[in-house]
């Protein structure tokens, strides 16, 4: 059985994370830790 490797797929593959998050805000009563946060995570 032949294998193939993950990263043979790598290049064809679209760029999409595997998590995004967009405008991410966090209070504890009225202290705003995180104001409006975005990031995303690649799979790997």
């Amino acid at each position: 059985m032949a294998s193939v490797s993950r990263s043979a797929f790598a290049d064809n593959a679209p760029a999409v994370p595997a998590i995004a998050v967009d405008d991410l805000h966090k209070r504890y009563g009225t202290v705003e830790v995180l104001k409006g946060i975005d990031f995303r995570a690649h799979d790997g």
